[in-house]
């Protein structure tokens, strides 16, 4: 697998770049570097093929003309940061943004866009190869690993996933030659994987839950929202919505990703937050409003939560 995947890009790169050996430390020194013909654009391609079933890529170059491309990515998980791009996806079809992780499923259908002319692409991702991710996903979820596999089948953009963004970009930046640069890369590359998992993992249990249960889980999020300075034990909860306690603490894990205790507390520091910026209460007045007897334990939640003490932010904002 890993000779197919290797041989796939060389031979696709061939067609549009040639190998230089001179990286002038623009990019990693290990790995291999391709400079766009310059009948066809400017820039470069890096890629490392690591022996142990993934690959890492750069983008940084730009097209002439506008081309239209297909791809058929051989059988991978793919995930990339793109800093810059310019054009459109086809099938499906939807615009090409830059400041997006986009992660997919590759080896189901060809991958078809069209990029503009004189607009970089500028990006960094790893795939991984079957042999690799497959492993991982079955120990970490013996029973329903092959169903978060799935989960990669529907393209997955975000504009908010800046764990991985910072990595990629930590990949981009990283210069060393020697043995531990391939550490660095297995590391970072299975660091990218366990937050795609989670990730996509959310998404599979949110899928799970039926429509009966998700209606009953945003009807308990409301009532949060208007009652969370009471005392809302699990209990209570459990009864007013007619779901047993362990279905509940499960299905709002996996609806909201997060517990209804953290859920609870979000809201009441959102309305601490408020009454800090638009009113004359004591903080201890504040912290009974939302729910707490003890001062201290708010003024520690709230400091968690916004970076200061409610003192420090209530006097900030009234200057």
């Amino acid at each position: 697998m890993q000779n197919k995947q290797k041989d796939y890009y060389i031979s696709l790169l061939e067609k549009i770049a040639y190998r230089v050996e001179d990286k002038n430390n623009l990019y990693p020194p290990i790995g291999n570097l391709w400079k766009i013909k310059d009948s066809i654009g400017q820039g470069y391609y890096w890629v490392y093929f690591s022996p142990n079933h993934f690959n890492i890529k750069i983008h940084n170059f730009s097209f002439n003309s506008d081309q239209i491309i297909t791809l058929n990515i051989p059988d991978c998980i793919s995930s990339s940061y793109y800093i810059s791009i310019s054009g459109e996806e086809l099938n499906p079809y939807r615009i090409l943004i830059p400041n997006v992780v986009k992660s997919f499923l590759g080896g189901i259908k060809p991958f078809e866009a069209i990029i503009h002319k004189d607009t970089k692409i500028h990006s960094i991702g790893i795939e991984w190869e079957p042999i690799y991710y497959e492993e991982k996903f079955k120990l970490a979820d013996p029973l329903n690993y092959k169903n978060i596999i799935k989960t990669f089948k529907t393209s997955y953009e975000s504009s908010n996933f800046v764990e991985i963004s910072k990595i990629l970009l930590e990949i981009e930046n990283y210069r060393s030659d020697d043995i531990a640069a391939q550490f660095f890369y297995e590391s970072k590359a299975l660091e990218t994987l366990s937050l795609l998992y989670r990730r996509m993992k959310t998404l599979c249990d949110k899928e799970n839950i039926s429509k009966k249960d998700e209606i009953l889980l945003l009807d308990l999020a409301s009532y949060i929202n208007e009652h969370c300075y009471e005392n809302l034990t699990l209990d209570y909860l459990s009864k007013k919505i007619g779901m047993c306690k362990t279905n509940l603490k499960s299905n709002f894990k996996n609806y909201f990703s997060t517990t209804i205790g953290e859920y609870i507390k979000e809201k009441r520091m959102e309305q601490a937050e408020n009454l800090l910026s638009f009113s004359n209460l004591s903080i201890g007045e504040i912290a009974n409003k939302v729910g707490y007897k003890n001062a201290g334990r708010f003024s520690s939640n709230f400091k968690e939560s916004y970076g200061m003490l409610p003192k420090k932010y209530k006097k900030k904002n009234i200057n």
